[in-house]
């Protein structure tokens, strides 16, 4: 197999944007507009997407998530009130929390840390818009742009300290870097290309599936020739851009932590059905954005050219991965999200040829007449797909979590008060017993107090190795290692079997409640009521009962 030199050949060249060589001749009036207006519109865009993300960022305490990135990340500044609740080598590699990290040496700051993943989040519009610009035109790639920046799937998420925001955008990186190089021919796209896609496994360990995705698109691609010395020289850009993670698994002798990691990943049961993704999809990306992107799926599988099997192979691959691997979670599909907005986008970008052309051979209709109706169809479907999901951005500013929400759809109300005033109010050394390890992590990550969750398995097998088990919650209380039992309305929505063995435990032991936090949820008709969220009691195992 050999390896192509020289000059670009033609049928890599896709896009205006690259077709034409830079000239020093004056640029037209036409082009000029062509040029000014998408970066206009990638503007708006990014001003839009660091305003609905930054907006009342620090208004809700963290998630349960949330407070293990960021302790991970407080504990690898050096910083001992988190280094004894939270390893640093737990279940994903460490480059969010290192950058979390740097961002903490002046402090420890829950908004400060949401501003990280908010820049990831930022930084992925103008590469979208590259992206589209790349592989079809700038119309494309503009509209790309500002869709991307309003969804609310994608706001919520990079508004939060989780891993799947940053994968995302450093997964886009890595496709707009391949395209070029399909595009162009030049082989340090490439290289490029593959420390990227290491440096995306260094923010999750899932986005190792933009291996297969890659392997997909050129197996499916036989114009993509890649020969074996590119192929070896982009894997060991790969393996040098991943290698600080097991690096420091060996110099920090957690080679058994992180094989108790990858045996509990492989065996954890299914925390949701089967059709988990289908029934959330239409919420997260809404309706008009997910049919034009299926329309546009088909359009791609029909034209299949080598720009659609980029994109094809970039949506099937993790989809099918996620859809039949047991663990499902809100945020997990979030990196194919750009590749189904572009696809949608190139859908409407293709109405006015298509409907002008249809209307001139099925209708007669001049083709002046046919080619405005068809601008026309395609304005009204822009505006009512950025309206709608315009509107449902709005509308979700400021939202807290619903009592039974997914874990990655937002923060927890009263979390941080509660943990606040166990810090200050709770003497130090005591430790609690809750429900789950939701209000365990905020507990140690707000509050600094030791924290288990009766729900965590004493199997090794089906217990995350981060947590302990409380073996014997009778024994723990009665010798003082437990001195507080504290209840939370999500842990209590998720386990109603364990909400009720903790109400137990606090009826058994003379539990007096000592604080009670109320914020806004939103139930199950999606309304907004204040809610007790928390319940904390002092449980005293030799106080006598009072009797009636």
């Amino acid at each position: 197999m050999t390896e192509r030199t020289g000059a670009t050949p033609e049928r890599f060249v896709t896009s205006s944007v690259e077709a034409a060589p830079i000239a020093r001749t004056r640029v037209s009036p036409g082009l000029r507009v062509d040029l000014i207006v998408p970066w206009a519109v990638v503007t708006v865009a990014v001003i839009a997407a660091a305003v609905l993300r930054a907006y009342g960022l620090g208004a809700v305490g963290f998630n349960s998530d949330e407070a293990v990135y960021a302790g991970q990340a407080a504990a690898l500044a050096g910083n001992p009130e988190y280094a004894q609740f939270f390893a640093i080598f737990r279940a994903h590699p460490l480059l969010v929390q290192f950058l979390l990290s740097l961002v903490f040496q002046s402090g420890v700051s829950d908004t400060a840390a949401r501003m990280v993943s908010v820049a990831f989040g930022v930084a992925a519009i103008p590469i979208i818009y590259l992206l589209g610009a790349q592989l079809f035109n700038r119309r494309v790639g503009a509209g790309a742009a500002l869709i991307l920046a309003i969804l609310p799937y994608h706001i919520s998420v990079t508004r939060q300290v989780l891993l799947d925001g940053p994968e995302t955008t450093l997964f886009l990186l890595t496709m707009l870097l391949l395209a070029r190089y399909v595009a162009l021919d030049r082989v340090r796209y490439l290289y490029v290309a593959a420390f990227a896609a290491g440096l995306t496994f260094l923010a999750k360990e899932t986005a190792i599936l933009v291996l297969p995705v890659a392997v997909a698109f050129i197996l499916m691609t036989p114009s993509v020739h890649l020969g074996w010395r590119r192929a070896v020289v982009a894997l060991l850009a790969f393996v040098v851009a991943l290698s600080p993670y097991p690096i420091s698994i060996m110099i920090s002798n957690a080679s058994g932590t992180a094989r108790q990691f990858l045996v509990w990943q492989l065996l954890r049961r299914p925390n949701h059905t089967f059709t988990f993704y289908a029934e959330i999809l239409p919420t997260a990306l809404g309706w008009l954005l997910l049919l034009a992107a299926i329309a546009g799926v088909v359009l791609a599988i029909r034209r299949a050219s080598w720009q659609d099997r980029l994109l094809l192979a970039w949506i099937f691959v993790p989809l099918i991965f996620f859809q039949f691997w047991p663990v499902k979670g809100y945020q997990y599909l979030l990196p194919i999200t750009p590749a189904l907005i572009i696809v949608a986008c190139r859908l409407i970008d293709v109405v006015p040829d298509r409907l002008a052309g249809w209307l001139a051979a099925r209708r007669g209709m001049e083709p002046r007449r046919s080619a405005t109706i068809g601008r026309s169809v395609a304005a009204v479907i822009s505006v009512a797909l950025v309206a709608s999901i315009g509107v449902a951005s709005l509308g979700n500013l400021g939202g807290g979590s619903a009592t039974g929400s997914l874990a990655g759809t937002g923060g927890l109300p009263g979390g941080r008060e509660a943990g606040t005033w166990i810090e200050n109010h709770v003497p130090e050394g005591a430790a609690f017993m809750t429900i789950g390890p939701t209000l365990s992590n905020l507990i140690q990550f707000y509050g600094h107090r030791r924290s288990q969750g009766l729900s965590v398995s004493p199997n090794p097998l089906h217990r995350n190795p981060a947590y302990d088990p409380i073996i014997n919650p009778d024994l723990a209380i009665r010798t003082l290692k437990l001195h507080y039992a504290a209840w939370d309305i999500w842990s209590a929505a998720r386990s109603p079997h364990f909400d009720k063995v903790l109400m137990n435990y606090v009826k058994k032991y003379n539990g007096v409640l000592v604080y009670e936090q109320k914020a806004e949820v939103i139930d199950a008709g999606g309304k907004k009521q204040l809610e007790t969220v928390i319940r904390i009691y002092s449980l005293q195992p030799f106080v006598e009962k009072k009797q009636a």
